[in-house]
């Protein structure tokens, strides 16, 4: 019998996928324009998705908080909105272009 006592052992509801679209010179920064990342569920929000990805490494710190826009399914989003399993996801820079610390 399938029931929904299962579903700590189910790895699809542990994890959502999202794909990303880097906008300007995140293009030139990141060398890709876009691609699809599997986050943890714990990833719910815009905020922590910058958060996911700046732990990518140096290059990837330059996506604080304050100083990118972001669209889920192209539409203007916020810091709290939610994310869901196979949302797309805009990157783009709001202000001219960062160096790299």
């Amino acid at each position: 019998e399938k029931s929904g006592h299962q579903r700590q052992t189910s790895t699809d509801s542990e994890q959502k996928s999202l794909k990303i679209i880097y906008f300007v010179h995140y293009v030139n920064i990141f060398k890709k324009q876009h691609e699809t990342i599997t986050v943890p569920n714990a990833t719910e929000t815009v905020s922590d998705l910058l958060a996911f990805l700046r732990k990518r490494g140096k290059k990837w710190k330059i996506l604080e908080d304050e100083k990118v826009k972001i669209t889920v399914n192209k539409h203007f989003a916020e810091l709290f909105t939610k994310l869901s399993d196979n949302d797309e996801i805009g990157i783009v820079p709001s202000e001219p272009q960062q160096q790299i610390k």
